[in-house]
């Protein structure tokens, strides 16, 4: 009884324990099952001993699959040893580490876990195998991988930016500097970390203003921009725009300051660029989705920058679908320029807008493939149907896995308007240049000829290749009369109403005027311009007029002094047998007596009348006793004190030279007495080589310092004369008081006496 009630007694006692072990594992059980965690266990050796439900489901197989497996049947070749690795870990710290591990899924896709593992015991304190709880983190570290790529392309752009980017923390010490700023500064990035602005680059002109901006920035203030003279490493003193944007915590407090540079010294405009500050990822678990999600909102509000940045250009630009051609985005500047409403816009393809459809398709699939290029000329077409020229330029990227096409049009029909009416302003410029009947010139700086018109050709008898390139003195007034004109181009002069004498292919000379002037760039001559007016005729008609003039002088001379001087001379000889002849009548002969002597002095004026119209013989040396003549008559007439000097005998073959010559003495003598008022007159002739100078002098009153409006003929006569025998007239102040008139003629001087067109 005892036994068999203690027995009863002891079966009763133990059920209790038993059902209350069975409960506690079925719940153990429960909770391994439904965790959200996998449960792997495994030998010391690394072969699976039990896998929960959850584990089997990460790695697509089921717990009989995998239950006396290899833990390394589930893991890529290439990370066994860092496996191996943790096992070992795990036994120098049994009271557990987590580790991110990478397994393969029996599909053979990777599975990310976070593993928080651990060593089981036996009894006697030996370990007998590891416990890993797995918790699936792919996706978090697809994101991380996404994120790092997004910060490494950040990274990227900072370091190419060709602005300075400049991290500071609260302490306005540099934590960041690109290369932009080494650039800019002179400090690498090892010599700014870390130090203050005013030790490296704030002058301390400029402190205070700083001051008042970095307490701005302290405070939140977004707008706290400056532009201000900042200082470089080799002591240089630059101006910098400067942007600036405030990094805060969640709570509002600024950390740092993010600020980007610009040196507007020699250029002004300034580059806008932000740039997000970076988080870094925690290692805990816990924290990583809430870091995803505020990566994400960086990545969003990044976005929503190039949006508004894609709204703001002043160029239009869309996006399309590289497969539809089918337009996604579009800015406003697009939609004022082809007319479109954005909906409607959005509903149309590539083709819509394009009025070259098939050189369109060429350029994006020139752009698909990677060339990305711009084409400085294509033709689109308005909601209205106008067709205008437009500049494009592309670019592809990809959106969530679709292949896109951006481009960016520029209206080009106002540059396009101008460049035409330049063509046209051009095409005009040329027509006239070659159809003037003006002789027209570009001469180069050396002299050199760069362009020709064809009335220039036609004075010249010469071809376009043989004119260009060479030297303008080669045709026009000789070396002398050009280096003239060059040297007051060169001063900024312009050249009018030049005279010299053109050389024609067939030896004929031309007389022209020429007008010129200069084309000026940055102080430098480029070319010079030359008008050739061809006054031949004019010049041949002028001579022939001033010969049938001296012609008439001459001939009126000789009727004098033949015809009415020998009447004269018959009436004296008359009066005086008259005289002889009449009666002792004192009254009535000397009546008779004063007629003779009225008639001898009429005859004598009649003959220095007639020399004066006549008084060169043809004779060589005929001009220096005329010009010895006229200083005699001078001081018979006006009681002046003119005098000839000719030292040793000039020789004047050509009788119109002489006679211009004559002409210019006697106009010089006679404005002299009636203009200066002059008492004593010295008339010079000399001969040097070919040239013939004659040089009249007074001591007058001389030049008057302003000339009458209405000048007389007498000086313009005298310098036209001396143009028609290639001479040139000269009147200056005469050093002793009065006035000196010198003409020098060289060319028709040659002892064989070339013939002038005199006819």
């Amino acid at each position: 009884m005892v036994n068999g009630g203690s027995n009863q007694g002891g079966e009763r006692s133990h059920s209790p324990a038993s059902e209350a072990l069975r409960q506690s594992e079925e719940r153990y059980r429960r909770i391994v099952e439904t965790t959200h965690e996998g449960i792997w266990m495994a030998d010391l050796n690394g072969v699976t001993t039990f896998v929960n439900q959850q584990m089997s489901r990460m790695l697509g197989a089921t717990p009989e699959q995998m239950v006396g497996r290899p833990v390394f049947d589930f893991v890529f070749e290439e990370d066994w040893a860092a496996v191996r690795q943790h096992f070992a870990e795990f036994l120098q710290r049994p009271a557990g580490k987590q580790v991110n591990e990478r397994l393969r899924r029996s599909n053979g896709a990777e599975l990310w876990a976070l593993v928080a593992a651990s060593v089981v015991f036996d009894a006697h304190n030996q370990p007998v195998s590891f416990l890993g709880m797995f918790t699936d983190i792919t996706d978090l570290k697809s994101a991380e991988e996404s994120l790092r790529k997004s910060e490494g392309r950040l990274k990227l752009q900072i370091s190419r930016m060709p602005i300075a980017h400049i991290l500071w923390n609260s302490q306005f010490q540099v934590l960041s500097w690109n290369p932009a700023a080494e650039r800019m500064f002179g400090y690498t990035e090892p010599e700014a970390l870390g130090k203050h602005p005013y030790d490296l680059i704030v002058s301390r002109a400029v402190q205070p203003q700083v001051d008042d901006i970095w307490r701005r920035l302290l405070q939140g203030d977004t707008t706290a921009h400056s532009v201000n003279e900042n200082l470089t490493k080799e002591g240089r003193t630059i101006t910098c725009q400067w942007s600036n944007t405030p990094i805060k915590e969640n709570d509002g407090t600024v950390v740092g300051v993010l600020s980007m540079a610009q040196d507007i010294t020699e250029r002004v405009r300034a580059e806008e660029a932000l740039r997000d500050a970076q988080h870094k990822l925690e290692t805990r678990v816990q924290e990583r989705t809430t870091e995803l999600q505020a990566s994400n909102q960086a990545l969003a509000e990044t976005g929503e920058k190039y949006r508004r940045l894609f709204e703001a250009i002043s160029d239009a630009a869309f996006v399309f679908e590289a497969g539809s051609r089918q337009f996604v985005e579009v800015n406003e500047a697009a939609l004022r320029l082809y007319g479109y409403p954005r909906e409607e816009f959005l509903k149309l393809t590539h083709s819509a807008i394009t009025a070259e459809p098939e050189d369109s398709e060429a350029t994006i699939q020139l752009t698909l493939a990677g060339v990305a290029p711009r084409i400085p000329l294509r033709y689109h077409k308005k909601k209205d149907g106008t067709i205008f020229p437009v500049e494009i330029s592309a670019s592809t990227f990809t959106l969530k896995g679709r292949p896109m096409a951006c481009g960016v049009i520029r209206d080009i029909t106002a540059r396009k308007q101008a460049e035409e009416s330049l063509r046209r302003r051009e095409q005009e410029l040329a027509d006239f240049f070659t159809e003037s009947p003006l002789g027209l010139l570009w001469v180069g700086p050396d002299g050199r000829i760069l362009r020709v018109n064809q009335a220039e050709l036609v004075l010249l008898g010469c071809t376009r290749d043989e004119v260009f390139g060479r030297h303008v003195s080669e045709f026009h007034g000789g070396a002398k009369a050009v280096a003239d004109v060059l040297n007051r181009l060169g001063k900024r002069q312009t050249v009018q109403n030049y005279r010299a004498r053109l050389r024609h292919k067939d030896g004929t000379p031309r007389e022209v005027l020429i007008d010129a002037n200069g084309l000026w760039e940055q102080e430098r001559l480029v070319h010079s311009r030359w008008f050739t007016r061809d006054i031949t005729h004019r010049v041949e008609l002028e001579r022939e007029i001033l010969a049938i003039s001296e012609r008439e002088q001459r001939r009126l001379g000789h009727d004098l002094h033949d015809d009415l001087c020998q009447q004269l001379a018959g009436i004296e000889f008359l009066s005086q047998r008259l005289v002889s002849d009449l009666p002792a009548r004192i009254a009535v002969r000397a009546r008779a007596k004063e007629i003779a002597q009225m008639v001898q002095r009429a005859m004598t004026q009649t003959r220095d009348l007639a020399r004066g119209l006549s008084p060169v013989r043809l004779e060589a040396e005929g001009l220096t006793d005329a010009l010895r003549e006229l200083a005699a008559g001078t001081r018979k007439v006006f009681g002046c004190d003119c005098r000839f000097r000719c030292d040793s005998p000039v020789l004047v073959p050509d009788h119109s030279v002489a006679i211009h010559l004559y002409r210019i003495a006697q106009e010089a003598v006679s404005n002299a007495i009636r203009h200066g008022q002059a008492r004593r007159i010295e008339l010079g002739l000399t001969a040097n080589g070919r040239s013939v100078t004659l040089a009249v002098a007074d001591n007058g009153t001389g030049i008057p310092s302003k000339l009458p409006k209405r000048k007389g003929m007498g000086l313009r006569i005298m310098r036209y004369r001396a143009e028609v025998i290639g001479g040139a007239v000269i009147v200056e102040p005469h050093p002793g008081g009065g006035t000196r008139v010198v003409c020098t003629v060289t060319e028709g001087l040659l002892p064989s006496g070339e013939e002038r067109n005199t006819k």
